[in-house]
Protein backbone atom coordinates (compact mmCIF):
# COMPACT_ATOMS: atom_id res chain seq x y z
CA UNK A 1 0.00 0.00 0.00
CA UNK A 2 1.38 3.37 -0.73
CA UNK A 3 0.05 6.51 0.93
CA UNK A 4 0.87 10.37 2.23
CA UNK A 5 0.20 10.36 5.47
CA UNK A 6 0.41 13.77 7.99
CA UNK A 7 2.93 13.77 10.86
CA UNK A 8 0.90 14.22 14.10
CA UNK A 9 3.79 14.14 16.67
CA UNK A 10 7.98 14.91 15.83
CA UNK A 11 9.55 14.63 19.28
CA UNK A 12 13.10 14.12 20.93
CA UNK A 13 13.43 11.06 22.82
CA UNK A 14 17.24 11.81 23.89
CA UNK A 15 19.55 14.11 23.25
CA UNK A 16 20.30 12.18 19.93
CA UNK A 17 17.45 10.63 18.49
CA UNK A 18 14.12 11.65 17.52
CA UNK A 19 10.45 10.14 16.61
CA UNK A 20 7.61 10.44 14.48
CA UNK A 21 3.98 9.45 14.60
CA UNK A 22 2.07 9.75 11.48
CA UNK A 23 -1.53 9.19 10.74
CA UNK A 24 -2.12 6.25 8.32
CA UNK A 25 -5.46 5.10 6.78
CA UNK A 26 -8.16 2.94 8.50
CA UNK A 27 -7.01 -0.32 5.92
CA UNK A 28 -3.26 0.12 6.45
CA UNK A 29 -1.86 -2.90 7.68
CA UNK A 30 0.87 -4.64 9.24
CA UNK A 31 2.28 -7.44 11.48
CA UNK A 32 4.31 -6.52 14.38
CA UNK A 33 6.54 -5.48 13.60
CA UNK A 34 7.66 -4.92 9.76
CA UNK A 35 9.40 -1.73 7.99
CA UNK A 36 7.66 0.39 5.29
CA UNK A 37 9.69 3.07 3.03
CA UNK A 38 9.63 6.00 3.94
CA UNK A 39 9.76 8.99 1.63
CA UNK A 40 10.52 12.71 2.95
CA UNK A 41 11.51 15.94 1.31
CA UNK A 42 15.05 16.81 1.96
CA UNK A 43 17.58 19.60 1.00
CA UNK A 44 18.74 16.99 -1.68
CA UNK A 45 15.87 16.23 -3.03
CA UNK A 46 13.17 13.46 -2.48
CA UNK A 47 14.24 10.74 -0.50
CA UNK A 48 12.82 7.26 0.71
CA UNK A 49 14.95 4.72 3.27
CA UNK A 50 13.68 1.81 4.66
CA UNK A 51 12.26 2.53 8.33
CA UNK A 52 11.14 -0.37 10.77
CA UNK A 53 7.64 0.44 12.24
CA UNK A 54 8.29 1.43 16.21
CA UNK A 55 5.13 0.92 17.15
CA UNK A 56 2.37 -2.15 17.11
CA UNK A 57 -0.64 -2.26 14.68
CA UNK A 58 -2.66 -2.31 17.38
CA UNK A 59 -1.51 1.67 18.12
CA UNK A 60 -3.93 4.86 16.37
CA UNK A 61 -0.46 5.87 14.45
CA UNK A 62 2.87 4.86 12.71
CA UNK A 63 5.48 5.39 14.38
CA UNK A 64 9.57 5.88 13.21
CA UNK A 65 12.70 6.85 15.09
CA UNK A 66 15.97 7.61 14.05
CA UNK A 67 19.60 8.23 15.68
CA UNK A 68 19.94 11.73 14.77
CA UNK A 69 23.04 12.88 12.10
CA UNK A 70 24.20 15.05 9.45
CA UNK A 71 22.98 13.41 6.53
CA UNK A 72 20.15 15.15 4.77
CA UNK A 73 17.68 12.46 5.21
CA UNK A 74 18.11 12.59 8.97
CA UNK A 75 18.21 16.31 9.15
CA UNK A 76 14.98 16.44 7.24
CA UNK A 77 13.36 13.99 9.54
CA UNK A 78 14.35 16.03 12.61
CA UNK A 79 12.80 18.59 10.78
CA UNK A 80 9.38 17.57 10.67
CA UNK A 81 6.22 19.04 12.30
CA UNK A 82 3.21 18.50 12.97
CA UNK A 83 0.68 18.02 9.70
CA UNK A 84 3.91 18.03 7.36
CA UNK A 85 3.51 15.25 4.43
CA UNK A 86 5.00 11.76 4.25
CA UNK A 87 5.65 9.49 1.74
CA UNK A 88 4.64 5.71 3.01
CA UNK A 89 4.92 2.23 1.01
CA UNK A 90 4.50 -1.03 2.59
CA UNK A 91 4.36 -3.07 4.53
CA UNK A 92 7.51 -5.25 4.17
CA UNK A 93 9.59 -8.02 5.60
CA UNK A 94 9.55 -11.11 7.93
CA UNK A 95 11.37 -9.47 10.80
CA UNK A 96 7.68 -10.34 13.04
CA UNK A 97 6.83 -11.60 16.22
CA UNK A 98 6.00 -15.46 16.30
CA UNK A 99 3.03 -15.85 19.09
CA UNK A 100 3.86 -19.68 19.32
CA UNK A 101 7.07 -19.80 20.55
CA UNK A 102 8.77 -17.49 23.55
CA UNK A 103 10.72 -14.19 23.07
CA UNK A 104 13.86 -12.68 23.90
CA UNK A 105 14.48 -9.42 22.53
CA UNK A 106 17.87 -8.27 21.66
CA UNK A 107 18.54 -4.45 21.28
CA UNK A 108 21.36 -2.30 20.55
CA UNK A 109 20.19 1.55 20.87
CA UNK A 110 17.95 2.84 18.36
CA UNK A 111 17.58 -1.40 17.48
CA UNK A 112 14.93 -1.10 19.81
CA UNK A 113 12.52 0.33 17.73
CA UNK A 114 10.66 -2.85 16.15
CA UNK A 115 11.27 -4.91 19.19
CA UNK A 116 9.06 -1.64 21.30
CA UNK A 117 6.49 -2.53 18.57
CA UNK A 118 6.27 -6.27 19.31
CA UNK A 119 5.99 -5.64 23.09
CA UNK A 120 2.93 -3.25 22.39
CA UNK A 121 1.35 -5.73 20.55
CA UNK A 122 1.81 -8.62 22.93
CA UNK A 123 0.55 -6.00 25.90
CA UNK A 124 -2.34 -4.60 23.95
CA UNK A 125 -3.22 -7.97 22.79
CA UNK A 126 -3.21 -9.54 26.05
CA UNK A 127 -0.94 -12.38 24.86
CA UNK A 128 0.11 -15.20 27.54
CA UNK A 129 3.67 -14.82 25.31
CA UNK A 130 6.84 -14.83 27.85
CA UNK A 131 9.20 -12.11 26.23
CA UNK A 132 12.01 -10.57 27.93
CA UNK A 133 14.30 -7.59 26.40
CA UNK A 134 17.78 -7.51 26.82
CA UNK A 135 18.22 -3.94 26.00
CA UNK A 136 22.07 -2.17 25.69
CA UNK A 137 22.59 1.35 25.65
CA UNK A 138 25.85 3.61 25.87
CA UNK A 139 24.56 5.41 29.33
CA UNK A 140 21.56 5.55 31.20
CA UNK A 141 20.80 9.25 29.27
CA UNK A 142 20.44 7.16 25.92
CA UNK A 143 17.89 4.70 26.64
CA UNK A 144 15.69 5.20 23.88
CA UNK A 145 11.87 4.72 24.87
CA UNK A 146 12.79 4.04 28.60
CA UNK A 147 9.20 5.60 29.98
CA UNK A 148 7.19 3.73 27.28
CA UNK A 149 9.36 0.59 28.03
CA UNK A 150 8.88 0.87 31.45
CA UNK A 151 4.83 1.62 31.16
CA UNK A 152 4.59 -1.97 29.34
CA UNK A 153 6.29 -3.89 31.84
CA UNK A 154 4.09 -2.69 34.08
CA UNK A 155 1.15 -3.28 32.23
CA UNK A 156 2.37 -6.75 30.84
CA UNK A 157 3.55 -9.58 33.53
CA UNK A 158 4.64 -11.58 31.22
CA UNK A 159 7.06 -8.56 29.47
CA UNK A 160 10.49 -8.04 32.09
CA UNK A 161 13.36 -5.88 30.58
CA UNK A 162 17.29 -5.98 31.38
CA UNK A 163 19.31 -2.80 30.53
CA UNK A 164 23.19 -2.92 30.27
CA UNK A 165 25.10 0.15 30.03
CA UNK A 166 28.22 0.13 28.25
CA UNK A 167 29.59 3.91 28.65
CA UNK A 168 28.09 4.56 31.87
CA UNK A 169 30.12 7.45 33.73
CA UNK A 170 31.75 6.26 37.22
CA UNK A 171 29.67 7.88 39.84
CA UNK A 172 26.22 8.12 38.16
CA UNK A 173 23.18 6.86 40.19
CA UNK A 174 22.75 3.62 37.93
CA UNK A 175 22.91 0.61 39.84
CA UNK A 176 21.85 -1.38 36.61
CA UNK A 177 23.85 -3.97 34.62
CA UNK A 178 26.93 -2.72 32.91
CA UNK A 179 28.67 -3.80 30.30
CA UNK A 180 28.10 -5.49 26.34
CA UNK A 181 25.62 -8.61 25.79
CA UNK A 182 27.54 -11.47 26.53
CA UNK A 183 26.35 -14.94 26.61
CA UNK A 184 26.05 -15.55 30.39
CA UNK A 185 23.63 -12.82 29.65
CA UNK A 186 21.51 -14.15 26.98
CA UNK A 187 21.54 -17.56 28.99
CA UNK A 188 20.07 -16.13 32.20
CA UNK A 189 17.68 -13.07 30.10
CA UNK A 190 16.13 -16.58 28.62
CA UNK A 191 16.28 -19.09 31.74
CA UNK A 192 13.18 -20.79 32.66
CA UNK A 193 11.75 -20.33 28.85
CA UNK A 194 11.06 -23.76 26.44
CA UNK A 195 12.86 -23.01 23.15
CA UNK A 196 12.73 -19.23 22.69
CA UNK A 197 13.17 -17.36 19.60
CA UNK A 198 15.50 -14.68 19.26
CA UNK A 199 14.89 -11.22 17.96
CA UNK A 200 18.19 -9.39 16.90
CA UNK A 201 18.16 -5.85 16.39
CA UNK A 202 20.92 -2.91 16.16
CA UNK A 203 23.39 -2.09 14.31
CA UNK A 204 25.65 -4.82 11.79
CA UNK A 205 28.46 -5.12 14.71
CA UNK A 206 26.20 -5.54 17.47
CA UNK A 207 23.87 -7.89 15.40
CA UNK A 208 27.14 -10.15 14.20
CA UNK A 209 28.17 -9.72 17.80
CA UNK A 210 25.16 -11.07 19.41
CA UNK A 211 24.94 -14.14 16.62
CA UNK A 212 28.66 -15.14 17.82
CA UNK A 213 27.22 -15.44 21.34
CA UNK A 214 24.11 -17.41 20.46
CA UNK A 215 26.17 -19.82 18.30
CA UNK A 216 28.44 -19.89 21.10
CA UNK A 217 25.23 -21.26 23.02
CA UNK A 218 24.58 -23.29 20.32
CA UNK A 219 21.75 -22.21 18.74
CA UNK A 220 20.69 -22.36 14.97
CA UNK A 221 19.37 -20.35 12.41
CA UNK A 222 15.72 -21.96 13.81
CA UNK A 223 16.42 -20.25 16.88
CA UNK A 224 17.06 -16.53 15.46
CA UNK A 225 15.57 -13.85 13.63
CA UNK A 226 17.96 -10.24 13.26
CA UNK A 227 17.20 -6.82 11.50
CA UNK A 228 20.70 -4.85 10.81
CA UNK A 229 20.11 -1.06 11.04
CA UNK A 230 23.11 0.51 8.25
CA UNK A 231 23.14 4.36 9.04
CA UNK A 232 22.84 6.83 6.24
Amino acid sequence: MRFIGRVAVSRALTSGTHAIEVEKPPEFRFRPTQFTWLQLDTAEGPDARPMSLATSTTRPRLEYAVRESDSAYKRAFAALRPGDPVFVAGPIGDFVLDEKRPAVLVAGGIGITPLKGMAEYATDKGLSLPIRLVYSSRTQADIVYEPELAVLERQNPHFRIVHTLTREPDGSSWRGRTGRITANLLKETADGLTRPLYYVCGTPAMVDATLDQLAEMGLTEDDVRIEAFRGY
